[in-house]
């Protein structure tokens, strides 16, 4: 079952079957492939048919993910900071002076590879990453898969 999820605190089955992700149950749990992850939060996030949720925050999924300009990051948001093999997703009031303060505490060059402008967004980003977690922030995902996983929101 390390394929799998227990989404009981997420959803009921009947919306499962109403968008079509194949689930499994044993006894009173239910679970679904972790791969569907991604599609069952974006589903959640235009309706009201979860339970009191424990594992993920519903109100965490956006109704519109809004990318900025990462050429300008003297703004606000959530930023996606790529460290060698790990990517930070954390969110500042001003994300230039955030970059400038992680970059002079650590020797590996940092690239700025998206900013989302809704910084009540975070949960959400963390919750897609889940499955690449490593540490508080940081995830240890290559820069085209997380380039890829943004592109399809």
């Amino acid at each position: 079952m390390e394929n799998y999820i227990n989404v009981n605190d997420l959803c009921r089955p009947k919306h499962l079957r109403k968008i079509g992700i194949p689930f499994t149950k044993i006894g009173k749990a239910l679970y679904i492939e972790k791969s569907k992850r991604l599609e069952l939060l974006l589903s959640l996030r235009d309706t009201k048919t979860t339970n009191n949720l424990t594992k993920f925050d519903v109100s965490g999924i956006p109704r519109k993910v809004n990318f900025i300009d990462i050429n300008n990051p003297d703004v606000e948001g959530i930023y996606f900071l790529l460290c060698g093999n790990y990517v930070k997703i954390g969110k500042s009031k001003n994300i230039l002076n955030r970059i400038t303060s992680i970059q002079s505490a650590n020797p590996f060059d940092l690239e700025l590879l998206a900013i989302e402008s809704d910084q009540s967004n975070e949960l959400f980003f963390h919750n897609i990453f889940v499955d690449y977690h490593h540490k508080l922030e940081w995830f240890k995902i290559d820069k085209q898969t997380l380039l890829n996983k943004l592109g399809a929101l």
